[in-house]
């Protein structure tokens, strides 16, 4: 398309703008890294995009995902020209984020849980 067919250079602005908007940019969900920077990783429950190292660490404390909430169960390191040949899945066990935040004024102790954590037991002892 020729400068003259777009007029003015306001307008040629506005059409390459609106041309970059269309592209999609691929990012981890985590990092915000860019596609094709590290090794992807992929998980079983939704298409939801994520560097292999960033969601296994997430792995370890939650096996749902990040943006969505879904649970997944399979981590998926997907091939890497030159450094991977095949993918390789990871099974991830069912976890739910625990913080426990532990106050001690007033021999007051306080307890927060993200979600709800079945058959554990807790043992609080004074930090006095």
């Amino acid at each position: 398309m020729s400068s003259s067919a777009l007029g003015s250079p306001k307008k040629r602005l506005r059409a390459q703008t609106e041309e970059e908007d269309e592209e999609e940019v691929v990012c981890c969900g985590i990092c915000y890294a860019e596609s094709g920077v590290s090794i992807a990783g992929e998980i079983d429950c939704c298409s939801h995009h994520f560097c292999f190292v960033c969601i296994m660490e997430w792995a370890k404390h939650e096996s749902r995902c990040p943006i969505c909430r879904q649970r997944f169960s399979n981590v998926r390191r997907l091939p890497m020209h030159g450094v991977f040949s095949s993918s390789r899945d990871v099974k991830v066990p069912h976890r739910d984020q625990v913080l426990l935040s532990l106050h001690n004024s007033s021999s007051e102790i306080e307890i927060k849980i993200l979600r709800p954590v079945h058959n554990v037991i807790l043992e609080l002892s004074d930090y006095s």
